[in-house]
């Protein structure tokens, strides 16, 4: 084989042709993994307003008494043509969607265990790639097992879904270093707010135009080429990579310590935690407001504003478009108010967390108060 230095001529090849760090090529990947993670998760929102069959509104709707706004133009069309054949109840239309966390919740656990013993690289492809099968599947699935089978394959996908960010937390833990975890972590996370503005977008725009299942099979055919391309282009570690520049290899090795030997978990210290307790607190208030939104907003968009399937897409876009943007603002400015010493990681920590907490609640308990505000805008 022909070598350049220590490396085949193809390794050194691709080393060359790499014009980023690796570190930066990875949480790319990261990044663009979230994004197709989420579209799975999220086009459900979309999705069951077309599975479900409305009660076609073509009479005038008391707009004060009813506390539903009047349809928009076109919507009444829409759903007196609308092809559905399941009448599910507003019950079994809530647990469909919520649903998926079943499996999530179980997941998570067993997947940093996973990520641990047999590498961050292949529990993310694997569970990516499980994930796709079931939005591919999911029509196919509708159609012979009705709502059984959606939600079990909900379920599955919950399950395969837990592993990723147990996966990516190992993974970006042996690629950045401490003094870049800000941005690049925050760059890598902001792929949650994306995909989910890439799942409202392209769900009101295919499902308006395409069958709905042409939705699910798009997002999981993106899902399959990016798990090809991250099992070709990343490894779990610096030492694994084929074509990483010796410099940026020695630069994370000197900055970011390698633990050789897996410790036995401390479970008892870990369960009796009080600031673990309280980080499981706060991370289960933020998570209670988050996925209800992503979850129920599109329906509500539908049910009580009236919203057409295009416009719905449009509109619950908006607030993950201001999401994804101010968390990479955050990123930015964590780590320059870190490195400039006008706060320490913890009081930063802690500041930014208030932040994140106070202000949505706020604005979560006036969101209410909007619809009369949507309804006369109509």
């Amino acid at each position: 084989m022909i070598t350049v230095g220590k490396q085949p001529i193809w390794q050194h090849r691709c080393t060359k042709a790499c014009l980023l760090p690796i570190r930066i090529v990875v949480a790319t990947m990261g990044f663009f993994g979230l994004v197709c993670a989420f579209t799975n998760r999220v086009s459900i929102a979309h999705i069951i307003l077309e599975l479900v069959a409305h009660k076609n509104r073509t009479e005038p709707i008391d707009r004060k008494g009813s506390g539903v706004c009047a349809p928009e133009d076109g919507v009444r069309a829409e759903r007196m043509h609308q092809r559905s054949n399941h009448e599910w109840p507003e019950s079994l239309q809530g647990f469909i969607l919520g649903c998926f966390y079943i499996g999530y919740f179980v997941a998570h656990i067993p997947g940093g265990m996973l990520a641990d013993r047999f590498g961050a690289k292949w529990v993310l492809g694997i569970s990516m790639l499980c994930s796709a099968l079931c939005t591919i599947f999911t029509p196919l699935i509708v159609e012979i097992f009705h709502e059984k089978g959606l939600i079990a394959v909900r379920i599955l996908m919950g399950v395969a879904q837990g592993s990723i960010f147990p996966a990516l937390t190992v993974l970006l833990s042996h690629w950045v270093p401490p003094r870049e975890r800000s941005t690049l972590g925050a760059f890598c996370y902001s792929g949650v707010s994306a995909g989910t503005v890439v799942s409202n977008l392209g769900s009101g725009f295919m499902i308006h135009y395409l069958p709905w299942g042409m939705c699910l099979i798009v997002f999981g055919t993106a899902t399959m080429f990016w798990m090809i391309a991250f099992v070709l282009i990343c490894a779990s570690t610096p030492n694994e990579h084929l074509f990483i520049r010796p410099g940026e290899k020695a630069y994370l090795k000197r900055h970011i310590p390698v633990q050789k030997d897996i410790l036995p978990t401390p479970w008892r210290r870990i369960l009796f935690s009080k600031a673990l307790i309280a980080l499981a607190i706060s991370q289960m208030g933020h998570d209670w407001g988050f996925f209800a939104i992503v979850s129920y907003l599109p329906k509500y968009m539908s049910d009580v504003l009236q919203f057409s399937i295009l416009s719905n897409g449009i509109m619950t876009a908006l607030p993950f478009i201001a999401l994804w943007l101010s968390s990479l603002l955050c990123g930015f400015l964590a780590d320059w108010l870190i490195h400039t010493r006008r706060m320490t990681l913890n009081v930063e920590r802690k500041v930014f967390t208030l932040i994140i907490f106070c202000a949505p609640r706020r604005l979560s308990t006036r969101s209410a108060y909007g619809r009369s505000l949507v309804c006369r805008m109509q």
